[in-house]
């Protein structure tokens, strides 16, 4: 593997100088003038052309400059690049706008925390960005290779070929060129095309395996000097840019890689040799093959990495004028001094042959996740969609014809062709030709165009434009939002809280320690049941079903009946209800049996009707063999818990009902006798032993 990282040819170092810095505003257009002037005397100094990094704010002001300058100005012939760090995350930040929504989110948080989540879906944690995207496609790739021989026959080639070429010790570039190899590459690029046209699902999850396989691609060419895919890479993302609405990299990437076309006419023929064919256009730290880096990151590791650790300019100290003075001034002559002792003392950083993703650790660790997000998939399979529909992974909900994500690519390419023949000056991108994402299902009729409405959003933006309380009167005078929020939810209608009825009641509350219990029968709520004892992490379906029987049998003893509710196919009143929380959190259909490991959370899990309804047969198995009466109701068990309480009154002194639902107490009122010795014990929720508050009829 080490010999496919390097090449042949000995890679030359880039020597990084701290210049003096410009403590002015970056964006005014003075100082971008005078940060060009001067780099354009440091290139002369070295008798070459000037080529300049901006991140994309100054990088637009930075070519109105150079393009208004005169042809014998010193910086007529300045090359104005475009970060390509900056460009990368944002980038990678378009693909997770596409994807919201899709059950994307979900899965990465099956590995990261859900704050690190929402700034993956950014592309703003860089590191973790990246890997997680790689990750994805590599347990996407694990679901296609099991369901899919064409597949799998294709990726066994391929494994084949690179094999024999590692055998050979060729280089990556000479293994990217083989023959055999791109024709099995090609190979499995028409599977999954055909692939992509059995549902709009799997096209979407596809589409994700291209977008993420053009940024590796992006940064291949970065690191490895390759100029060319550097061009093509950026100009295969503009599509994705319009598509996701990230509008300013739509319009800055596209005239970068306009510009870069024609860079011959701004080098010399020796400049063109090194910037274009050996990728001096990179900065190279070492002399490896794989260790090109991005200029504007290059900022980040030298400039802003000491800048923010001890000794630093924000690290430690108060941060005044003086402070930052002292630290802008200072700090050009603090690295001369430092590399001349590193000289002096011959102090050296050296790295090893082996890099940091190919230790052991990390390979371990990497493939670990990748299981996590195989084993994901495969409860919730994007490529196993018959009905063709666009579903998402994680709510299941299924989007209608106006949610486009999954043509994102077409979407983007329709947009760019509305730029053609326009003047960069007096364009204007719209961002009604973005792609409608999963989480998109909401819309607002304005002006008989129907537009899709983020109403916590939309709240947030008021909040910001608002300056005072007394316009706010003013600024929420029309209301933004699909349906009226004080009456509606995001669902149906709002409830109301059906347990304020228990305050009527708290005089007739009764200790559990003073009931009677010498020949008592104990009922259980079937759902109760399910969602109040906890489910063990990282634990398989066979060890939670144990876990609810050993929590009856601890609990309740063994005179006990546990009713559950019924999920019939037909349409029933409860049904509207389960659908309401079922909205709230839910998880895709999850085939399993108790050997499958549960990957997803407790409350995500019964949120599907249908992954509740596999759960109680198994669970109602597992308690019948313990021989503890079990009934399952044909619909909703309210009635059925009470009507059993009410039975068992007659060969019992006492009977106590568990559960949460309120309506038991009313159901109770209304049919139980007086004073015969029937009370309901509601559960306290947050408590995790048995614990509750008892009432008698």
């Amino acid at each position: 593997m080490t010999n496919l990282m390097t090449n042949s040819a000995e890679c030359q170092t880039t020597y990084i100088m701290a210049v003096p810095f410009i403590n002015l505003d970056p964006s005014n257009m003075s100082t971008i003038y005078t940060a060009l002037l001067f780099a354009a005397d440091q290139s002369k100094k070295q008798n070459q052309t000037c080529i300049v990094t901006f991140d994309q704010p100054l990088f637009l002001k930075a070519m109105d400059i150079v393009g208004a300058s005169d042809k014998d100005s010193k910086i007529s012939k300045t090359v104005v690049r475009l970060g390509g760090f900056h460009l990368l995350m944002s980038y990678m930040g378009a693909i997770g706008k596409i994807m919201e929504g899709s059950g994307l989110e979900d899965l990465w948080g099956t590995v990261y925390g859900k704050a690190t989540v929402s700034h993956m879906m950014n592309g703003h944690a860089y590191d973790r960005c990246l890997r997680a995207f790689t990750l994805t496609v590599a347990a996407l790739m694990n679901i296609a290779r099991e369901q899919f021989p064409d597949i799998q026959h294709c990726f066994d080639e391929v494994d084949e070929v690179c094999k024999k070429n590692i055998s050979e010790e060729m280089s990556t570039k000479h293994t990217l060129e083989n023959p055999l190899l791109l024709e099995k590459l090609n190979q499995l690029d028409e599977c999954m095309k055909t692939i992509e046209k059995t549902s709009r699902t799997a096209k979407l999850w596809l589409q994700l395996f291209h977008t993420i396989d053009l940024a590796l691609n992006f940064v291949y060419a970065e690191r490895t000097g390759d100029w060319i895919m550097h061009l093509k890479c950026t100009t295969d993302m503009l599509p994705y840019f319009h598509a996701s609405g990230h509008l300013p990299y739509a319009k800055s990437a596209h005239i970068y890689a306009q510009e870069m076309t024609k860079i011959t006419e701004k080098l010399s023929e020796k400049e063109l040799d090194l910037f274009i064919n050996k990728g001096y256009f990179t900065v190279k730290r070492t002399t490896r093959y794989w260790s090109g880096t991005w200029t504007d990151m290059c900022i980040e590791q030298c400039l802003m990495r000491p800048m923010k650790s001890v000794g630093g300019l924000t690290h430690g100290r108060g941060m005044n004028e003086s402070t930052v003075n002292k630290w802008i001034l200072g700090t050009p002559y603090f690295i001369k001094i430092n590399e001349a002792l590193e000289e002096f003392l011959d102090i050296s950083i050296t790295y090893s042959e082996q890099h940091v993703e190919l230790r052991k650790s990390r390979k371990l660790r990497d493939q670990a996740d990748i299981d996590k997000f195989t084993t994901w998939f495969r409860q919730h399979n994007p490529l196993n969609k018959e009905s063709g529909e666009l579903v998402s992974l994680s709510s299941g909900f299924i989007s209608d014809e106006s949610v486009n994500c999954d043509q994102a690519y077409d979407i983007g390419c329709a947009a760019m062709k509305t730029m053609v023949g326009k003047s960069f000056g007096k364009l204007t991108l719209k961002r009604k030709d973005m792609v409608k994402t999963q989480l998109a299902h909401k819309l607002v009729k304005v002006r008989s165009k129907e537009i899709p409405v983020n109403s916590q959003q939309l709240f947030n933006r008021i909040l910001c434009v608002c300056d005072s309380s007394q316009k706010l009167k003013l600024y929420l005078e029309y209301e933004l939002s699909s349906h009226p929020p004080s009456l509606f939810d995001n669902v149906s209608l709002r409830k109301g809280t059906k347990s304020s009825i228990l305050k009527v009641f708290q005089d007739a509350v009764i200790e559990e320690e003073e009931i009677d219990q010498t020949n008592l029968c104990v009922i259980i709520d079937g759902g109760f049941l399910l969602h109040y004892v906890p489910w063990p992490q990282d634990s398989t379906y066979g060890n939670i079903i144990h876990i609810y029987r050993k929590y009856v049998v601890e609990n309740f003893g063994e005179n006990v009946t546990v009713v559950f509710d019924g999920y019939p196919e037909d349409c029933t009143t409860k049904q509207e209800e389960q659908n309401r929380r079922a909205a709230k959190k839910s998880s895709n259909d999850i085939d399993f049996d108790r050997n499958t490991k549960c990957s997803t959370s407790k409350e995500e899990f019964l949120g599907n009707r249908r992954n509740k309804k596999k759960l109680i047969f198994s669970v109602s198995e597992e308690l019948i063999s313990s021989n503890i009466n079990t009934i399952v109701a044909k619909d909703d068990a309210d009635i059925s818990i009470v009507t059993t309480g009410i039975e068992e009154l007659k060969r019992h002194k006492t009977v106590m009902l568990y559960g949460t639902d309120t309506d038991f107490l009313i159901l109770l009122i209304a049919l139980a006798p007086e004073n015969q010795g029937i009370y309901f014990c509601k559960q306290i929720t947050d408590c995790m032993e048995k614990c509750s508050t008892a009432f008698q009829r």
